[in-house]
């Protein structure tokens, strides 16, 4: 089986809730096809709803059990959510550069 591709999406939007979560689940669903590693950078992310979460476990989900989904530049206020959901043992996260806010 030959390895997939990867793929990187910068997220924009400040608050990932129902309708942002929405859009995303939409184009994740379009391009994830084949990408065994999905990047999101989460720079200009301030908070996650469960929506938000779903979304991204979607995502997860239609990788099949190799896909590895990296959730980079995620702030304390996210983290504290992801923490608190369990949802950062599903995926690798990753701090902003440097350990400092975003």
């Amino acid at each position: 089986m030959s390895a997939g591709r990867d793929l990187t999406l910068v997220l924009n939007e400040r608050r990932l809730d129902t309708d942002s979560a929405f859009r995303l689940h939409e184009v994740l669903m379009r391009n994830i096809a084949g990408v065994a590693s999905l990047t999101v950078d989460m720079a200009a992310v301030e908070y996650i709803s469960s929506a938000g979460l779903r979304a991204l476990l979607a995502a997860r989900h239609a990788m099949g059990d190799e896909g590895r989904v990296t959730l980079r530049n995620v702030r304390e206020a996210v983290m504290n959510i992801l923490e608190l959901t369990g949802f950062s043992e599903i995926f690798s996260v990753e701090p902003p550069a440097g350990g400092g806010q975003v």
